[in-house]
């Protein structure tokens, strides 16, 4: 699903599809992969609040991971 999204350039729906999933290492690689593209502003350009509690919620929930928190920080 993830792969679909990037391969159509719809990188605020990759990172909500990684964001459902609730998965800490595919939210750390779609950060990674937004961020080695260079497309992570793309993905989060246009959101309202509503839109980014979301990957708020996450982001802190597990931002003390220590495997995966300098990709969430």
């Amino acid at each position: 699903v993830y792969d679909l999204y990037l391969k159509k350039y719809e990188f605020g729906n990759a990172l909500d599809a990684a964001v459902r999933s609730g998965d800490v290492a595919v939210v750390s690689a779609m950060l990674e992969q937004l961020n080695r593209q260079r497309a992570l502003t793309h993905a989060l350009d246009g959101r309202t609040e509503a839109q980014l509690v979301p990957l708020l919620r996450f982001l802190v929930q597990n931002i003390n991971h220590p495997r995966y928190a300098p990709q969430l920080l």
